[in-house]
């Protein structure tokens, strides 16, 4: 376990821990901020999504728990404990030059992409809604406008992605100015590019009673993967239709490592000959994105659920919502990816309680 930080330590001084703390400079720094839940705390029993206040705290007024999830970790904990999903995550990255070492170098020696996510748990609640995967920007102040070269900078992204991916992604620049301050802030769209599970790259399904692999191990030759699927759309759409909260999933996500290099701050090898673009300085400013997994219920906005019925339509559409809005949204994984630049920008320790790590030790299977 983390050492405990000492009662009086800020925000800032817990991040710049962590940064000490990690092997590498520069490092990444992964926050999950779904909201974890104290093992004596009765579980909440609402069944509606967290809200959020446009500029504000990404999911009402008070300010959310940030618990740190070392790079490299073996996954070995519990780290995602909330009202939809209970389970581990592991962010597995390259080490950033040949002195550097890490737990994964054999696995990434035989390997081209700079990092690979993985995620494992079980779902406890069906049926919320159709699940997408991607990165949403929660802590932008969306009052500003959007400048026409940051969009074009944006949208430089989309489409190598759908190529890579093979599969239609989601992707607006959000609601600003009047737009970001509807009524609650709940019906606003944030910035964000996501789709659906054919976003993941592998996903292997244990059942109930089997032992699943280890997170952090090696997961060659297991489940289901886009480059040995004829169809991958179809075979994650199958097996979402077939979700239950018995099984236990473990979802892998590299593909965009192709073009993401987290550790340079850059966008990479998007258009041939054109030259790598700064994330901080170009697009995201200094606000921290958050990896996501999150149900979309299509009806939330007149307050009802989304029957297994209606699911099953949503999977079998292939007409894609036009607007993810926040009110439609059930967050099952809320991973914040922060750097030690983060450390300097003070509004981040308004909205988030920065902790060390790990929640508990519970078996998931």
């Amino acid at each position: 376990l983390a050492p405990k930080p000492s009662a009086a330590e800020s925000g800032e001084q817990v991040l710049r821990r962590h940064a000490c703390e990690a092997p590498w400079s520069p490092t990444l720094l992964l926050y999950e901020t779904t909201g974890a839940r104290s093992p004596a705390s009765p579980s909440s029993s609402s069944s509606s999504p967290p809200t959020w206040s446009p500029g504000g705290d990404g999911g009402g007024s008070a300010a959310r728990e940030a618990r740190h999830v070392p790079l490299n970790s073996r996954g070995d904990a519990v780290v995602i404990d909330n009202e939809y999903f209970l389970g581990a995550l592991v962010m597995m990255h390259r080490p950033p030059d040949d002195k550097s070492t890490c737990i994964y170098h054999d696995y990434f020696s035989t390997r081209s992409r700079r990092w690979e996510l993985r995620l494992q748990g079980k779902f406890r609640q069906p049926s919320l809604g159709q699940l997408f995967v991607g990165c949403v920007l929660k802590d932008l102040d969306y009052a500003e406008p959007l400048s026409s070269f940051t969009s074009w900078l944006w949208s430089l992204s989309l489409a190598p992605l759908e190529r890579l991916l093979g599969a239609q992604l989601h992707f607006t620049l959000g609601d600003r100015g009047e737009g970001a301050d509807r009524p609650g802030g709940e019906a606003a769209e944030l910035a964000q590019i996501v789709g659906g599970l054919s976003a993941f790259d592998q996903v292997v399904v244990t059942s109930p009673g089997a032992a699943p692999p280890a997170v952090g191990g090696d997961l060659e030759g297991l489940g289901i993967r886009r480059c040995t699927s004829d169809d991958w759309a179809e075979a994650t759409r199958n097996l979402e239709r077939d979700m239950d909260t018995e099984q236990t999933y473990t979802f892998c996500f590299w593909g965009a490592s192709r073009f993401i290099d987290l550790l340079g701050d850059r966008l990479v090898n998007l258009i041939p000959m054109f030259p790598s673009i700064s994330l901080r300085s170009n697009i995201l400013g200094p606000w921290p994105p958050h990896f996501v997994l999150y149900a979309l219920d299509r009806d939330r906005g007149d307050g009802g659920e989304v029957s297994s019925g209606e699911h099953d339509k949503e999977l079998s559409s292939s007409a894609a919502p036009s607007r993810h809005p926040e009110r439609s949204k059930y967050y099952l994984v809320d991973l914040m990816i922060c750097t030690e630049r983060s450390a300097e920008v003070s509004e981040l320790f308004q909205r988030y309680v920065f902790r060390n790590g790990v929640i508990g030790t519970d078996d998931i299977a």
